[in-house]
């Protein structure tokens, strides 16, 4: 279920991203990995204009790890994109303060540019 919800993500099938990347979700609530499935499934969720849905995924992957940049990165991009500037310019502001180091939470995945640039993802996407 990652594995395709990923391959979907990169082929830019977002309503199969979502719903195989909520499968996965769904079976991983005591997994220390869960975090790791809820950044791809709220930017899924915001593609397929879930916007609620996409806070509520990243918000809960903030909380559980919110030493991740990624994570803030993304929900700053959600806040924007829903219309919500201030909350917003607080994750960005909170995204900023964290390192910039890889973290293994947070998979830089393979976006469209313009959505990339949007969110602030740095460096080069991984690779399909």
């Amino acid at each position: 279920m990652e594995a395709s919800g990923y391959t979907e993500v990169i082929a830019g099938n977002w309503e199969a991203a979502r719903k195989s990347l909520a499968k996965a979700v769904s079976r991983s609530t005591e997994d220390p990995f869960l975090t790791y499935r809820l950044y791809p499934l709220s930017i899924a969720h915001m593609m397929t204009g879930d916007k609620q849905l996409a806070i509520e995924a990243i918000s809960d992957a903030t909380e559980m790890r919110p030493y991740c940049r990624h994570f803030w990165l993304v929900k700053a991009w959600i806040f924007r994109k829903s219309g919500m500037h201030s909350k917003a310019e607080t994750a960005a502001e909170h995204a900023e303060a964290l390192s910039e180091k890889a973290n293994i939470l947070a998979q830089n995945l393979n976006l469209p540019d313009a959505i990339r640039e949007a969110i602030g993802l740095p460096g080069d996407p991984i690779q399909a």
